[in-house]
C-alpha cells in the first residue's frame, strides 16, 4: 500500500469511529416532519425556518456549513439544546472552543 492509500484508510476508519461514537449520544426519536405545524397559532415554524435559511444562503454559500458547525457543537456536550446561543458570561457561547462558531 502506498503511503496515500494509508492515509485515506486511517482518515475513513477515523470519521467512522467518530460516528460510531455519536451513535449512542443521539436521541432522535422525538424529531417528525411537521411537529410544530399548528402549535404557535397559524404560524409554520418549519416553514418560517425553512425559507429564512433559504433567504442567508442565498446571499451568502458558507452559511449552510457554518450552521452545521453550530449545530454540532451545540449537540456535542450535552445534547440539542441551543445552549450555545445563549448570551452571558460563562456560557457556551463563550467558550474558546465555540468563539468562532457562526450561523
Amino acid at each position: 500500500m502506498s503511503m496515500a492509500n494509508n492515509k485515506a484508510v486511517a482518515l475513513i476508519a477515523a470519521i467512522g469511529f467518530i460516528f460510531l461514537n455519536l451513535t449512542g449520544h443521539c436521541y432522535a426519536g422525538d424529531l417528525q416532519y411537521g411537529f410544530y405545524k399548528y402549535k404557535c397559532r397559524s404560524s409554520d415554524v418549519e416553514e418560517i425556518v425553512r425559507k429564512t435559511v433559504l433567504s442567508k444562503f442565498l446571499r451568502d454559500k458558507t452559511i449552510a456549513p457554518a450552521l452545521i458547525r453550530m449545530q454540532f457543537h451545540d449537540c456535542f456536550v450535552n445534547g440539542c439544546d441551543a445552549s450555545i446561543l445563549l448570551d452571558g458570561r460563562n456560557t457556551e457561547k463563550t467558550a474558546q472552543p465555540n468563539l468562532g462558531v457562526r450561523g
